[in-house]
């Protein structure tokens, strides 16, 4: 993989085969939770000698030469978005494409991310992800300290497609947000409509 040569070039890496780990996981957990701890028990427990600051040391290197973003959980508090686990959202598909089998609904996702960075929206300031107990969001977009868009990205065709799941969570956790009447969105792949949905007695547009 030509990424992993340039990172041990340019960083002189001495832990090739850790590295190499960090890489492989961060690719297949994209557009998923991705937890340093977690990875760090795992290889841990499998005999494997990292520091859990080198761990670290390799998610902000990936960061730095733009590989992937790691996309913080949406708060307004700065310490809890900075302790959050994020999301991996991959820079380019193809090298996801290229070690993992195709999942078009998470390709989707990851193209809508990589579209709202082009329109100018900055990760873990503008852009987030969002879930809590009533469920959770794909992507929030935040713009001058309110909420504007929630975002869920599906891979359907017409509207009985679109599962009940995910217009309930837009419904659920738009209400945590009305006092600024953010738009709800689902992104398909080939259907478009706007429709006045209902939950718990409440309208909204979605």
């Amino acid at each position: 993989m030509i990424i992993y040569r340039d990172i041990i070039e340019r960083y002189g890496i001495r832990n090739r085969y850790a590295l190499e780990i960090f890489i492989k996981n961060t690719i297949s957990s994209y557009t998923k939770e991705f937890s340093v701890h977690k990875l760090y028990n795992t290889l841990k427990s499998q005999g494997y000698k990292v520091s859990k600051k080198s761990l670290y040391n390799f998610q902000k290197i990936l960061e730095d030469i733009q590989f992937v973003f790691f996309l913080r959980k949406y708060s307004k508090s700065l310490k809890t978005l900075e302790l959050s686990t994020p999301r991996v959202h991959l820079i380019d598909l193809g090298i996801y494409n290229y070690l993992v089998s195709e999942n078009i609904g998470k390709i989707m996702e990851n193209v809508v991310f990589l579209e709202l960075l082009k329109s100018g929206f900055v990760p873990n300031k503008e852009l987030f992800y969002y879930s809590n107990q009533k469920g959770e969001i794909d992507l929030i977009v935040e713009k001058d300290s309110r909420v504007k868009y929630l975002i869920q990205v599906t891979y359907a065709n017409d509207f009985d497609e679109i599962e009940a799941r995910e217009r309930r969570n837009l419904l659920r956790i738009g209400e945590l947000f009305k006092r600024d009447k953010p738009k709800l969105i689902v992104i398909t792949w080939d259907y478009e409509d706007e429709r006045k949905l209902s939950w718990f007695g409440k309208e909204n547009i979605i």
